[in-house]
């Protein structure tokens, strides 16, 4: 039989996952928690039970060995905030209250902790500390050193969970050790009279992130170990369930590719994200000093202008920037980030990296490969990524000789972009025909709007809104389309900053349809709103024999309106 450790990080629903594993195994089966003072414990008596669980230390587990290790990790800025305020209403008269770092948050705004946060280290970076641990002098390592060896050990660890996605967790966890699953989630130990992250303003949120940069990258790490793990288990499930014949792996994984011609969408993006949409791409434009364009000249000055929306809080985030030719060979590469140098990010804002640079290369057609990171340099992860992003043509030199290929270093900076994104009033329609509104909001995606609506060209389709204000109730989304699948159904997938929020299904071709999706309040942390449409296929009329329209067609939008729920 196999025997379990849980290595509880405090605020990460630890209390219902216990009750998740008492219902599992029997409430025989799992110990008491283990909480301080480990040394005191009596370790025969706990290695007597089959689930070992507590506020436990990496290097502590040496005393419980051949288990195998489960654990969960949560956002690091709402752990924080979820510490700070069940310290800060905790009960005088319990036995905690007097504990240094308890009553110095009864004590302290939570600015002037952040302020102070040498001196209250238990707050912060605690994830990454508890898997580094080796004994009591931990904090004598450095960052790096403690950063390196905590993803390496939760890397080691049987299974990660992660509490924002509590629910496929728990399915996950289940899965991964052969267990039933469970009904209905306990909600246990939940901390009252605590602010959200939408509550804060972005000064502390920026503080809080900042001081907790090695947590972020550990919560990073976990959530790419959560991502992948599913996504495996969830393929062997299918694949196991699809009748011998009708399909292979192969065939089930492979992605298109759908590269853009010159003058056309050079912001749409044919790969996929590597992570959970924490931060992406959402535009790369090229620019002379005349303006706009994708044709330059031999020796000409190039400004790329790279747009990144943060879903979620990002700590060092950075650009890897190259141009490649049209033989996908690597011409010049740049790096945004240097040793001391880097950018946080945070929730439904938009930031811009500018990369200048003379392009010394001949004539012929380029594109660029860029990739958004985080983490410091030699230790980054990578969270999204877009190939053949905007394709510029280079017609040649204007003088007889050129020096070709050097000097082509770039001039790189880094900004945040308030005034990207397209305010929007909540209630407020949003017109997609010819001379409507909807083209403050349109990001890739979108052909001309006309007369009756406007098609969607290619896979996938955005819109980037900033709302007026901060919505105090659940929001809607209303939609009015005309689906394109003749013959066929049409499955829309839609994300709202980065959470998969609903999926539309047609049937019938070139009807009017309404359709609604209720927004999950936590995808909407902050104003801004990315609104993401992938389509299962798209099809061009031409293809099809109907017309000469060569456009990747899947729907076509008349309106669109954000609404509070049940108006």
């Amino acid at each position: 039989m196999d025997r379990y450790i849980f290595i509880h990080v405090p605020k990460t629903a630890g209390s219902s996952i216990i009750k998740v594993l008492e219902q599992i195994l029997g409430p025989e089966a799992v110990a008491s928690r283990i909480d301080a003072h480990f040394d005191e414990i009596n370790i025969e008596h706990y290695c007597r039970h089959a689930m070992i669980v507590g506020h436990l230390r990496y290097d502590q587990l040496a005393h419980f060995p051949d288990r195998r290790i489960l654990t969960f990790l949560r956002d690091p800025v709402d752990v924080v905030l979820s510490k700070y305020f069940f310290y800060r209403h905790m009960n005088s008269q319990t036995a905690d209250a007097n504990v240094p770092h308890v009553r110095l948050c009864k004590e302290f705004s939570l600015d002037e902790i952040v302020e102070q946060q040498d001196e209250f280290k238990t707050l912060f970076n605690d994830a990454v500390w508890r898997f580094a641990a080796k004994g009591r002098h931990s904090y004598a390592m450095s960052e790096n050193e403690a950063l390196m060896l905590a993803c390496e050990r939760l890397s080691a660890c049987d299974f990660v969970g992660i509490y924002e996605n509590l629910a496929d967790s728990i399915d996950l966890m289940s899965y991964t050790f052969s267990w039933p699953p469970i009904g209905e989630l306990p909600y246990e130990n939940v901390t009252a009279k605590r602010k959200s992250l939408r509550d804060m303003d972005s000064q502390t949120l920026r503080k809080l992130l900042n001081a907790n940069h090695l947590d972020a990258e550990l919560y990073r790490v976990g959530r790419e170990l959560f991502e992948k793990r599913k996504r495996a288990a969830w393929t062997k499930m299918i694949l196991a369930a699809v009748p011998s014949g009708t399909g292979s792996a192969n065939s089930m994984a492979s992605v298109s590719s759908n590269s853009s011609a010159i003058d056309r969408n050079p912001t749409h993006a044919a790969e996929p994200s590597i992570t959970a949409n924490d931060a992406v791409i959402i535009r790369v434009r090229t620019a002379s000093r005349n303006g706009d364009t994708v044709r330059f000249r031999t020796g000409e000055n190039c400004q790329v202008n790279i747009f990144v929306l943060a879903h979620r809080p990002v700590s060092h985030a950075g650009i890897v920037f190259r141009i490649v030719n049209k033989y996908g060979q690597v011409i010049y590469g740049a790096f945004s980030k240097y040793p001391d140098e880097f950018l946080s990010l945070f929730p439904g804002e938009v930031y811009e990296f500018i990369f200048r640079l003379p392009l010394n290369i001949a004539a012929g057609e380029y594109s660029f490969t860029i990739d958004l990171i985080s983490g410091k340099v030699g230790m980054h992860s990578l969270l999204h990524y877009v190939n053949k992003a905007c394709p510029f043509e280079i017609s040649g030199s204007p003088a007889e000789h050129f020096l070709g290929t050097v000097n082509l270093g770039a001039a790189i900076s880094m900004e945040a972009s308030s005034t990207f994104a397209g305010e929007y009033r909540i209630g407020e329609r949003i017109d997609f025909t010819q001379g409507g509104n909807a083209r403050s909001y349109m990001l890739a995606g979108w052909s001309t709007p006309e007369e009756f609506a406007c098609w969607t060209d290619g896979d996938t389709a955005e819109l980037l809104l900033r709302l007026d204000s901060l919505p105090g109730q659940t929001l809607e989304l209303v939609s009015t389309v005309y689906p394109f699948c003749p013959g066929r159904e049409l499955k829309v997938a839609v994300a709202i900053n980065g959470v998969s929020s609903a999926e539309w299904r047609f049937s019938i071709s070139g009807q009017a349809q309404d359709v609604r999706t209720v927004i999950a309040p936590e995808a909407t942390p902050g104003k801004t709103l990315h609104i993401q449409f992938r389509f299962d296929r798209s099809s061009s009329p031409a293809q099809l024999g109907l017309s000469n329209d060569t456009r990747a067609l899947s729907l076509a939008f008349r309106s669109m309106r954000i609404q509070a729920v049940g108006v």
